[in-house]
């Protein structure tokens, strides 16, 4: 049964980018002394405001840092010929004694399933694409820039965000941004290696079957899956809108927090958004006493499947973060399990594959007029190609998608009731318990190594059978847990836990009903700062 679940879940979720690279970087001048960001939001605006640093120095520092490890990570497909000459404005801006916007000058990279008006592409992984700009930028761009923040690039992705392994037929192979030797889980593996690796303090990323929290949680850096329209998808290209979220890759939830408020809103492009409950301001969530009192829900075992059984670094490294959570005042509700009896996913993966047809046909009407194909059916063709097919790794699912019905009819309707009645459950779970959110860890294994290495420190197994060491590309074991905010669409937010073996550490989920994004900073801050010392 587990490996067919991690067959839908990849369901749901090189030469060119040397080139785009070197070309970027021709006029960069030299890092400050020590070569790296501000490790904050907030120590970024302190450093402006006391005139400590400029825009200019923060953006050049995170360019060269690009250039300096992208070669080993290949995190970011393409850098923003731009820039620099952002960071220029925003600097007279500060001058001209203008007030400072929530994000400004931040430096930040944005998945390649993006779309931004500007001279940046927008591929989503493909070759197909090489070379396309949309028109406009999506939502998401639109807010952060309108924060102030230095769009820096784009990052490397699974190729139509399908998959989970960090790989693309036009960015190659991502290592993961902790140890170049493990892969960084995907879609958005690209941008969570990027953030973990110091090359930008943000980067968003995109999630339909756990493409933010497997890169967040391997990558050792803070992910938000949010509720399904909290922040609108509009112009960035599609998987399936039943599921699809986006959000971001932080290295604290304190950043995490401050980025979100400017990316919520009601989007009419978006319908999802139309019943948003959403804040323009996380920061008062920022309470380092917020798990004094709450009630946390341990589950144990999803769909019969023991989630810490797998991997004894990881069952290890999980028992820590639970101590530490009673530390800080938390009541624990251990030995909860999840079960929905018939539920397959056979019926998820009918919804997401049916939309993905459709909507990316969509897509290339919109905001992907203009690109060098103009449906699903060419992309698979150009895929096709003799000379091209074996590195468009992909290529399966997408064939696989062009052969399925319409997203409608009773087949999708069934489908669709099933991950309502999933949801439902889950949500039933936790009033009968009195949750304030479930905790779990994110992935069942630790990081996995790269295809065809060997790491004498990683361990995993399938159902008590030991996963054979080199895995081949594709397979990126312990995805089973993002399955339940992806099927019943409740936000789940990732935050690092203790340390694994190999220079990694253990990503841990807090998920909560819809809109409870703010209950979930404030847990997750106070676990990420701690208990407080005795006296």
């Amino acid at each position: 049964m587990r490996r067919s679940i991690v067959v839908a879940l990849c369901a749901l979720a090189g030469a060119f980018t040397a080139v785009a690279l070197a070309g970027a970087f021709t006029a960069v001048a030299p890092a400050d002394a020590a070569g790296r960001l501000p490790s904050s939001i907030g120590k970024l605006e302190r450093s402006l405001a006391a005139g400590r640093t400029t825009c200019q120095a923060v953006t050049r520092t995170a360019l060269v840092r690009i250039r300096a490890v992208n070669p080993t990570t290949h995190a970011v497909i393409e850098v923003n010929p731009d820039a620099m000459a952002i960071a220029r404005r925003l600097d007279a801006r500060r001058r001209a004694g203008r007030r400072p916007r929530s994000l400004e000058c931040l430096p930040l990279l944005l998945k390649a399933n993006y779309g931004t008006g500007d001279r940046l592409q927008t591929t989503a992984g493909s070759f197909v694409l090489a070379g396309f700009r949309t028109a406009q930028d999506s939502f998401a761009a639109r807010r952060l820039r309108a924060a102030g923040a230095v769009i820096l690039g784009k990052t490397n992705m699974d190729e139509w965000a399908h998959g989970v392994a960090g790989y693309s037929s036009l960015g190659g192979q991502t290592a993961n941004g902790r140890r170049a030797t493990r892969g960084p889980s995907g879609s958005s593996g690209g941008s969570a290696s990027a953030v973990a690796s110091g090359m930008a303090l943000v980067a968003m990323g995109s999630d339909t079957g756990g493409s933010i929290q497997g890169p967040a949680a391997w990558n050792g850096v803070v992910g938000l899956r949010p509720t399904v329209g909290l922040v609108s998808r509009e112009g960035v290209i599609p998987f399936a809108s039943f599921t699809d979220v986006v959000g971001p890759l932080t290295r604290s939830v304190a950043d995490l927090a401050r980025v979100l408020g400017p990316l919520t809103g009601v989007d009419p492009a978006d319908p999802a958004t139309r019943g948003s409950r959403f804040r323009r301001d996380y920061t008062p969530y920022l309470d380092r006493d917020g798990l004094r009192g709450a009630r946390i829900g341990v589950l144990d075992s999803l769909a019969g499947i023991d989630l810490t059984a797998d991997s004894t670094q990881v069952e290890a490294a999980f028992a820590r973060g639970l101590t530490r959570m009673r530390r800080s005042g938390a009541t624990i509700v251990d030995g909860l399990a999840f079960d929905v009896p018939g539920f397959t996913f056979d019926g998820i993966g009918l919804i997401t594959a049916s939309q993905f047809h459709a909507e990316l046909d969509a897509w290339f009407r919109g905001p992907g007029r203009g690109a060098p194909v103009h449906s699903l059916a060419e992309v698979v063709e150009r895929s096709s190609q003799p000379d091209v097919r074996d590195r468009v790794f992909v290529l399966p699912g997408l064939e696989q998608a062009l052969t399925t019905a319409a997203p409608e009819g009773p087949a999708f309707d069934a489908a669709v009731a099933e991950a309502d009645g999933f949801r439902d459950t889950l949500l039933a779970l936790m009033r009968r318990h009195r949750l304030d959110a479930l905790v779990y860890p994110t992935m069942t294994c630790p990081a996995s190594p790269l295809p065809g290495v060997v790491d004498p420190t990683w361990t995993c197994t399938d159902a008590g059978t030991p996963f054979p060491q080199p895995l081949t590309l594709g397979e990126a074991p312990g995805a089973l847990p993002t399955v339940l905010s992806a099927v019943s669409r409740l936000p789940a937010l990732t935050v690092p836990g203790a340390a694994l073996p190999g220079g990694q550490r253990l990503g841990i989920n807090l998920l909560g009903p819809a809109w409870s994004e703010g209950r979930l900073i404030r847990l997750g801050y106070a676990f990420e700062r701690g208990p407080r010392p005795r006296r």
